[in-house]
């Protein structure tokens, strides 16, 4: 019975460390073709399945985020502040972007795939245009989870 008991804590130990390597939230690159190095990821946009290709390595991910919150100047715009580092790394990460999407994946799940409007954001990025209230608030509360 013991044997059985410490064969159960390894199998939850080892899920626990596989799991731990994957960020909670990250922004990852979405290419128009897949690739060999794209994954295909599926995106449910208002009741809609839609298949994304994604590149694996994050532009960010949540060590990046300081805070998400909604906008009180703009109805249904979610306000993103980066770590300084953060801010480095996506300026890096999308400079050649611009008009491109990117998802926004949360514990594996894409809970946002904006199109870059512009590649030059400091620290302060907008998620804005078709959200609703609930997906707005729903965005900031996911990214807030870190």
């Amino acid at each position: 019975m013991k044997i059985l008991y410490l064969l159960v804590a390894l199998i939850a130990l080892t899920t626990v460390t596989v799991y731990a390597d994957v960020p909670a939230v990250q922004f990852l690159a979405v290419v128009a073709e897949p690739t060999s190095a794209s994954k295909e990821v599926e995106f449910n946009w208002r009741n809609e399945i839609r298949s994304l290709h994604v590149l694996p390595t994050p532009i960010i991910s949540d060590p990046d985020i300081e805070s998400a919150e909604v906008s009180l100047e703009q109805p249904n715009t979610v306000n993103i502040t980066l770590s300084e580092a953060g801010g480095v790394k996506f300026k890096n990460g999308i400079k050649d972007m611009l008009g491109k999407q990117i998802a926004i994946v949360v514990n594996g799940n894409v809970v946002s795939a904006p199109v870059l409007q512009a590649v030059e954001f400091g620290r302060k990025l907008q998620i804005a245009g078709t959200l609703s209230d609930r997906e707005t608030q729903s965005l900031v509360e996911k990214l807030n989870q870190k």
